[in-house]
């Protein structure tokens, strides 16, 4: 049996306490919207915020640098980690190693649930192919890792989110060429 310092024992002791006590509490909590976009795998808003201890350890590890802090104004949740799409976007690991060093478990990989970070919107007004001013714009569509899943182009030539099968890892706001971007990945 492996030894494990004073400090360890605390934290996964604390951290298990956290989580029986809010998974508990989760029906009778309501639920609360996310107001940024958390790195994958994320459990619900409440729960990450009490679990998530800021350590950095998801940031180190993203070989993408998707991660970051979260440097707002909002005293709720400042000093979490976040990603801002626009800067960098999740690559959606297949290996997943921010999960992987995610010790207290505010980012938790359950088989059976999707990966939902958030979900890209299309405002057509700044769109190239909504708007005409390029029909043969489709970058947004190109570079989703899941393309035809969850952005399809349709008869016009214009994007299309599928708003149950958008992962919102941000590639698509990322690529897009508008600026601001026509396409925006909102928190789920």
């Amino acid at each position: 049996m492996d030894k494990i310092d004073r400090k360890t024992f605390l934290r996964q002791g604390l951290a298990c306490v956290a989580e029986k006590l809010a998974s508990s509490m989760e029906d009778k909590i309501t639920p609360v919207k996310r107001k940024r976009i958390r790195p994958p795998y994320a459990v619900n808003e409440v729960l990450f915020l009490s679990l998530c201890n800021s350590c950095n350890r998801c940031m180190e590890v993203c070989p993408h640098n998707a991660i970051n802090f979260d440097d707002s104004e909002n005293l709720i949740g400042a000093g979490k980690p976040v990603i801002a799409p626009r800067k960098s976007p999740c690559y959606m690991c297949e290996d997943m190693p921010c999960v992987k060093a995610c010790e207290p478990g505010a980012l938790k990989k359950i088989e059976e649930e999707p990966l939902k970070m958030g979900r890209a919107i299309i405002i057509k007004e700044r769109c190239n192919a909504w708007g005409g001013r390029d029909p043969f714009c489709d970058y947004c569509f190109d570079r989703c890792p899941l393309k035809g899943d969850a952005i399809y182009m349709d008869a016009r030539g214009a994007p299309v989110v599928i708003d149950d099968k958008c992962t919102g890892c941000g590639i698509c706001e990322y690529i897009c060429v508008a600026d601001p971007p026509a396409i925006r990945v909102m928190p789920e």
